[in-house]
C-alpha cells in the first residue's frame, strides 16, 4: 500500500523534472541545478522506501509478539484486583462511618479503623479509616 502511494508521488514529481531537463541547454547551469535535484529527490525517495519497508516490518513484529501473549488479559485483570479491594473497602468504611454517625453513635479512631488502615499495606483495606473511623466510643456511653 505505501508502495503505490511512493510510486505515485514519484510519477507527480518526476515526470515534470524530465520535461523541464529536456528543454534546458546541455552545459547551462540550469541542467545541473536540474541534475542534482533529481540525485536528491532519488536519494530521498529511496529513504522513504526504507522507511516504509522499516515500519511494515515493525508493525509485523508487534503482531506476532503480541500473539505470543495470550495471558497478557489475565495479568491485566490479576493487577486491577488490588484497586477493585481499595475501591470496595474504601466505601464501606466511608458508609459504615455515615450509618453509625446517622444513628447518633459517638466513633473514634480503635482497632477497627487501625487495623483496615494497616491492612492497606498488603492491599486489604484502605487509609479511609483514619479520616472516617468505625470504631463506636464507649466512654460516652458508660457516662
Amino acid at each position: 500500500m505505501l508502495r503505490l502511494g511512493t510510486l505515485a508521488l514519484l510519477a507527480m514529481v518526476a515526470l515534470p523534472l524530465a520535461r523541464s531537463m529536456a528543454a534546458v541547454p546541455k552545459g547551462s547551469f540550469l541542467e545541473r541545478q536540474l541534475q542534482e535535484s533529481s540525485l536528491r529527490m532519488d536519494t530521498a525517495l529511496e529513504h522513504v522506501e526504507a522507511s516504509a519497508a522499516g515500519a511494515e516490518a515493525s508493525l509485523a513484529h508487534t503482531a506476532s509478539a503480541q500473539a505470543r501473549r495470550p495471558g497478557e488479559f489475565v495479568t491485566m485483570l490479576l493487577a486491577m484486583v488490588p484497586l477493585l479491594i481499595f475501591i470496595g473497602t474504601s466505601t464501606w468504611v466511608y458508609l459504615k462511618h455515615k450509618e453509625m454517625t446517622n444513628a447518633g453513635i459517638k466513633v473514634k479512631v480503635g482497632w477497627k479503623s487501625a487495623g483496615c488502615c494497616c491492612l492497606f499495606c498488603i492491599s486489604l483495606g484502605s487509609p479511609l479509616s483514619l479520616c472516617f473511623p468505625i470504631d463506636e466510643d464507649v466512654k460516652d456511653e458508660a457516662a
